[in-house]
């Protein structure tokens, strides 16, 4: 009768055991679709990314996309003319005036970019509604087109602006 109840309190505890490993959480890593078009943790994209999340650009008192921006290595935003209008971005110095039409820049993945110039107004992007910027440094041309031939750039939104027009 004594080795029925060891053996009993033994396929409990063990069942304890198993319980309290089921509870551990694991950190599987940030994701990312622009490099791929496809969701893929940042460690498994051929190309080099940047993620700039929501929190840190509030955080920093930024007030649009352009000025998070500013703190990516190898981008580069070119301003000219007036508050509003479009400006230029360079990708690791591809094509680096203000009419620079060599980097793709979307918002929830679509095109933003100026269609005569390739600009972008970035004041039309406060950060108040930026969840989280994607940076994808070198060519994007096999996935995006031409204009992506610099980089891209995503901006997703805590809400998507379904009518956005640039």
């Amino acid at each position: 009768m004594k080795r029925c109840y060891t053996v009993l309190m033994l396929i409990v505890s063990c069942g304890i055991a198993f319980a309290e490993d089921d509870a551990k959480t694991y950190y599987v890593g940030e994701t990312v679709v622009t490099a791929t078009k496809q969701e893929a943790r940042v460690e498994d994209v051929p190309q080099p990314v940047t993620v700039i999340p929501g929190t840190e650009i509030s955080d920093r008192g930024m007030y649009n996309a352009g000025e998070a921006l500013d703190f990516v290595p190898g981008v580069r935003i070119i301003r000219s003319g007036t508050v509003g209008a479009s400006n230029g971005v360079s990708i690791r110095s591809l094509n680096g005036g203000p009419s620079s039409n060599k980097t793709l820049v979307l918002l929830d993945g679509r095109p933003v970019n100026d269609a005569w110039a390739g600009g972008v107004n970035f004041h039309s992007i406060p950060t108040e509604l930026i969840d989280r910027i994607e940076v994808v440094r070198g060519p994007g041309s096999a996935l995006y087109g031409s204009q992506a031939s610099g980089g891209v750039i995503n901006v997703f939104t805590k809400n998507p602006a379904p009518g956005f027009h640039g």
